[in-house]
Order: structure tokens, then sequence, then C-alpha cells
């Protein structure tokens, strides 16, 4: 039996302040900690976990941004729109107990980009992801390598 005490925030936004312009945004804190470990089959109290954040609970806070903007009919870039955007994570104790020790995933924010042109029959768009190349890490007691920049081109035909 595994006792926590779990509090936190999530928050998102989702706006569209003028005419052409989308904003997403979110946000979430979570502070977890084992307040009692104990396994009823053995009847072991486990103070190796107690005061601690669970391996599972991931990174104690999570972001996002995203804003996207496409120009209007008035406007000389008509159908054409950019986006920038960015998430991370703070650090994560991918193994956290008194036995094993403490392996800690390092923080990271990365940076994404767009531009495209979206006509009545079709899309051309060009991405960046993680433009600014951060090197950074995920996992629950593992250790996987994300994604270094890398850019993405897409054509979308529109069947109306």
């Amino acid at each position: 039996i595994d006792e926590l005490v779990s509090q936190g925030v999530e928050v998102e936004a989702i706006t569209n302040p003028v005419d052409g312009l989308n904003i997403r945004a979110s946000y979430s804190n979570n502070q977890t900690e084992y307040t009692n470990a104990y396994s009823p089959t053995t009847e072991i109290t486990y103070d190796e976990l107690s005061g601690r954040r669970p391996e599972e609970a991931g990174p104690e806070t999570m972001y996002n941004f995203w804003a996207d903007y496409e120009f209007q009919p008035e406007s000389a870039l008509n159908n054409f729109g950019l986006g920038i955007g960015l998430n991370g994570a703070s650090e994560h104790k991918t193994i956290n107990n008194g036995i094993v020790g403490v392996f800690t995933l390092p923080n990271y924010t990365i940076f994404n980009a767009s531009v495209y042109y979206d006509h009545q029959k079709f899309r051309l768009g060009l991405k960046a992801n993680n433009f600014t190349d951060e090197t950074y890490y995920n996992g629950w007691s593992t250790v996987n390598a994300q994604a270094p920049a890398n850019f993405l081109a897409t054509i979308s035909y529109k069947f109306q």
C-alpha cells in the first residue's frame, strides 16, 4: 500500500484575440510524494521511498505554448501563415529511491516554428522542430533521447 500526497494545478488557455491569431498555452505543476510505502504481503515499511517523488509521476512541471497567425484576405500575404511555440519540462527523477539512488533527467525547453500557404484546395507547409537543437531526454525508469533539430515539409490536398 502506497500512501501518496499529491497537490497541483493545471491551466490551459486558448484565445483568438484578433482575426487570424490563435494562441494556445498550458502549464501543469504537480507535487507528489510518498508519505508511507508499505507492503501488506511482507509487512515491511519502505523508508527508502518515504518523502520521495514517485518515479512514475514524471516531471513536476510541464508547459507549452503555440501562437499561429494566418494573414487576412486584405493583406498582401493573404493565405500565408506563421507559427511559433515551445514546450518543456522540469527535471525528472526517473529513478528515485533509497536503495538504488537517484538518476535525474535534466529540464528542457524546445522551440518549434512553422510557415504555410493555405489555399482553398491545398496547403503547403514547412515546420522546424527543436530548431535550437536542444539535447533532451524523457523516460520512466529509462532514458530515451529525443529528436534533434528536424524539418518537415507537407503538401495537403483538400477534397471539397
